[in-house]
Parts: C-alpha cells; sequence; structure tokens
C-alpha cells in the first residue's frame, strides 16, 4: 500500500487548468462550427488541434493532482517531481527531512527574487548512488546528497509538517527492519 506523505499544490494547477481548458473549449467550438457547416477545411484541423493540444495540457495537470510528490511504500519513499515515473528510494538511504528556503524556480533566473520554502531531504552519505540525479529544474534541485522540493508545488510547508514527515520515516523504517 502506497502512503501519501506530501500532497502537490492543488491550487496551483487547478490555475494552471484554465489556459488548457480554455483551449480545449475553443478547439471544440471550431470542430462543432464546422462541422455543422458540413466544411471540412483548414479550420477543422485548426480546431481539432487545438482539441488534442488542450486535453493533453489537461490530462497531464490532472495526472499531476493525482501523483503526490513524496509517498512510501512498504520499503521505499517515492518521488514523484515532474517525471512520468516516480522514484523509489530505499529508506535507508533518506537521514531526514528538513526545511530550506530558496528560489522558487518561477520567473527569471537571473532575478531569483521568487522565494518559497523547500522540503529539503538529506540523503545517508553511504548512499552515494542516490546523492544526484537529474530532474525538471522547475521541481526542485537533486545535488550532492540533497533534494530539494520547491514549495511551489506542494502543499504548504512547515515545520510540524517536516516534524511529521520525519516520524513517518522513522517509523516506517523501524517497521521495514522487523520485517526482515
Amino acid at each position: 500500500m502506497v502512503e501519501t506523505w506530501l500532497r502537490p499544490n492543488r491550487r496551483v494547477l487547478w490555475l494552471g487548468c484554465t489556459a488548457p481548458l480554455l483551449t480545449t473549449v475553443v478547439g471544440a467550438l471550431i470542430v462543432v462550427w464546422r462541422y455543422r457547416q458540413n466544411t471540412l477545411d483548414g479550420w477543422l484541423f485548426f480546431g481539432l488541434g487545438l482539441l488534442m493540444l488542450g486535453a493533453a495540457a489537461v490530462a497531464g495537470l490532472l495526472l499531476m493532482l493525482m501523483q503526490p510528490p513524496v509517498a512510501c511504500d512498504p520499503r521505499h519513499v517515492r518521488f514523484h517531481l515532474g517525471q512520468w515515473r516516480s522514484i523509489h528510494v530505499p529508506m535507508e538511504a533518506i537521514d531526514c527531512f528538513f526545511l530550506g528556503e530558496g528560489s522558487s524556480g518561477l520567473g527569471s533566473r537571473a532575478s531569483g527574487k521568487v522565494k518559497a520554502s523547500h522540503l529539503v531531504v538529506r540523503f545517508a552519505e553511504r548512499a552515494v548512488e542516490w546523492h544526484n540525479r537529474d530532474m525538471k529544474p522547475a521541481f526542485g534541485k537533486w545535488q550532492d546528497g540533497y533534494l530539494s522540493i520547491y514549495g511551489t508545488w506542494c502543499e504548504s510547508l512547515d515545520e510540524d509538517l517536516v516534524r511529521g514527515l520525519n516520524k513517518r520515516l522513522a517509523a516506517a523504517k523501524r517497521i521495514a527492519r522487523e520485517s526482515q
């Protein structure tokens, strides 16, 4: 069974759905308009293109709504950070979670003015295979034994949430050790 440890930021993702939904509606209206006129022309194909493009974008955002950024199964902590598949990290490879602050990953990289809280995951020194990974820069940074998940893409981060994550990690590690 997979347990959600950190939920996605639903407000941002629903807001992100507005433009693709509008594109889908406009595409559907164009298709209906040309279909009723019984006309097979460039406008019909343009409308179909808008309809498919908008629907694909909405589907991708809805998939992100259903994928928690951090979840746990009996042996792994799962990180879903903008990839199609989640990354399954063995629990023993994770030392702890803590709260950080820095760039939100939004806006101009040169300005760096948009700040946000981060959830930082520290990996064990002995787990060198988990110290560096490629990931989408908009979602965070994974390097030098730390994974920094930008708070823009997940539920509100605070000390209570981080404390709860560390308690869940300790309990999950204990259960995994006892079941071996």
